[in-house]
């Protein structure tokens, strides 16, 4: 126990001691920096090399083109991964209502309403998300891609706790 009260009271003693400085000149610069007393600016460039792309994406749905994701490395990349999430969200959605159909007992006069009703919310999604998305230049189609198919999972749930729960 003596050696530890021995050791802390010289690290303690080492600690107040303050260090004096003298004016360190860089190791590889062309002209010396001249020693004054105002700090120093030193510019730093770094060169990175991108290795991957990351999609990051606000919903905790998982992408249904993930795998297209994990390989894009351009925008061009990315927006055909886009589309092809927007185009397998349709697809699950053109599912999910042929299971309601088969399911439900509609008559031929709801079948119809029903499938019109389908048509126009993807006219008004699809217009909803060009004007948000129609000016962001070359993301713009990645944009609204990713839009669309997000409407689209948030409809299947909505279809699917409306028709096809028990207590929907």
């Amino acid at each position: 126990m003596k050696y530890w009260v021995l050791v802390l009271t010289i690290m303690l003693a080492a600690c107040s001691v303050l260090p004096t400085q003298e004016p360190v000149e860089p190791v590889a610069t062309e002209a010396p920096i001249p020693a004054t007393s105002t700090p120093q600016i030193m510019e730093v460039t770094r060169i990175v090399k991108v290795e991957q792309t990351v999609v990051v994406t606000a919903t905790p749905r998982p992408l249904l083109a993930q795998g297209c994701f994990d390989r894009a490395v351009t925008q061009m990349d990315l927006n055909g991964c886009a589309a092809e999430e927007r185009f397998l969200a349709q697809a699950e959605l053109d599912a999910t209502v042929l299971l309601i159909k088969t399911k439900s007992n509609f008559s031929l006069d709801d079948e119809l309403v029903f499938e019109n009703l389908q048509k126009e919310w993807l006219d008004i999604v699809e217009r909803n998300c060009d004007f948000y998305y129609e000016k962001w230049g070359s993301m713009g189609p990645m944009q609204r891609s990713m839009c669309i198919a997000s409407r689209i999972k948030e409809r299947i749930e909505e279809l699917k706790i409306v028709y096809l729960t028990p207590d929907g």
